[in-house]
């Protein structure tokens, strides 16, 4: 495996392991940790694969995924509008509300 790998992998293994448990929270858990490896995914692949530098620009999650998309061309546009319905309806949420705030069964 490459080394660039072992982290996103072991991020992914660590989501699994959380949702299947009854712990509090779980789901939104689950979401910090599949998000952060989705992005170190995206970064990973653009740094090894399509050979760019990254910059301060692509710290910025809009910037990051136009790149990845301008280089993943292949990709059907759905998948890219599931993604940006994720991190626009979903995944702030999460980020962002107090774990009162969150139902219980989220």
């Amino acid at each position: 495996m490459k080394p660039y790998l072992r982290g996103i992998v072991d991020t992914l293994v660590g989501a699994e392991i959380i949702t299947r448990y009854d712990i509090p929270h779980k789901n939104r858990l689950g979401v910090i940790l599949y998000d952060t490896a989705f992005e170190t995914a995206c970064r990973a692949y653009l740094k090894y694969k399509a050979k760019i530098t990254l910059d301060d620009s692509h710290k910025r999650r809009e910037n990051l995924i136009k790149t990845i998309k301008a280089k993943l061309v292949d990709i059907d546009e759905s998948v890219w509008e599931s993604i940006d319905y994720y991190y626009l309806e979903v995944r702030n949420d999460f980020y962002h509300l107090a774990t009162t705030q969150i139902p219980k069964n989220l």
